[in-house]
């Protein structure tokens, strides 16, 4: 049983290693990263005023609470 596993785990290894370093397997990762980065991208374009506006808002409450830990004395 151990042997029939391990058998298996080395045949998807070299099914994996061929598909990666063949031409096919290559441009289809590049697409797939491509298209991740693309997604990102336009989501980010599409809610860059929302986020912007919030990482603004956390920024000003962080420096006020900042100041509020290290303004012990009186």
């Amino acid at each position: 049983m151990k042997n029939k596993i391990k058998q298996a785990g080395r045949t998807v290894k070299n099914k994996a290693a061929s598909i990666i370093t063949s031409v096919k397997g290559m441009s289809q990762t590049t697409e797939t990263v491509l298209l991740i980065v693309l997604v990102v991208a336009v989501i980010g374009a599409f809610f860059a005023p929302a986020i912007t506006s919030w990482f603004s808002g956390v920024m000003s409450d962080l420096a006020t609470h900042t100041e509020g830990i290290f303004n012990f004395a009186p």
